[in-house]
C-alpha cells in the first residue's frame, strides 16, 4: 500500500468523524435551545379531561380509609393488602415495612402505601423483621 493512500484514508476518517461529531453536538444543542420555545397554547394538555381526585372527609375512626383517593386505594389493592391476614405467621405488625401508631389501639401505617394499616393485616410484599 502506498504511503499516500494511507494518509488519504486517515485524513478521510478523521474528517468524517469530525463532521459527524459536529453534527451530533449541534443537534443536541439545537434541540436543547428549542425545547423551551413551545407556548402553552401549543402544548397538548395531558390531563385536560381528568379532574383532580376528590377526598372524602375523614371520620373519627383512625382506621377509616374513606379519606384516601381512588388511586391510593388502587395502590393498596395492587399490593394485595387485606385487613385480616390469610397467613397467621405473616401479619403487618411483624413486617419490616410496618410503622406502628403511637397508641396501641390505633392503626399503623406502611412504607409502601398511604393510609391506615391494621396490625393484623397482610400484603404480598410482607418482609420479616428479623432479616
Amino acid at each position: 500500500m502506498k504511503k499516500v493512500d494511507m494518509y488519504d484514508r486517515r485524513r478521510f476518517l478523521k474528517q468524517g468523524f469530525g463532521y459527524i461529531s459536529i453534527l451530533a453536538i449541534g443537534g443536541v444543542v439545537w434541540g436543547a435551545c428549542n425545547s423551551g420555545n413551545v407556548s402553552k397554547e401549543q402544548k397538548p394538555a395531558a390531563n385536560a379531561s381528568e379532574e383532580p381526585p376528590e377526598k372524602v372527609p375523614a371520620s373519627s375512626d383512625p382506621c377509616d380509609i374513606t379519606a384516601l383517593t381512588e388511586q391510593d386505594i388502587k395502590n393498596r389493592k395492587a399490593l394485595g393488602y387485606v385487613e385480616d391476614t390469610p397467613i397467621p405467621e405473616k401479619t403487618c405488625d411483624s413486617c419490616k415495612l410496618f410503622i406502628p401508631a403511637n397508641d396501641i389501639k390505633q392503626c399503623g401505617t406502611c412504607a409502601l402505601f398511604k393510609g391506615p394499616v391494621q396490625p393484623g393485616g397482610y400484603c404480598t410484599y410482607w418482609a420479616d423483621k428479623t432479616i
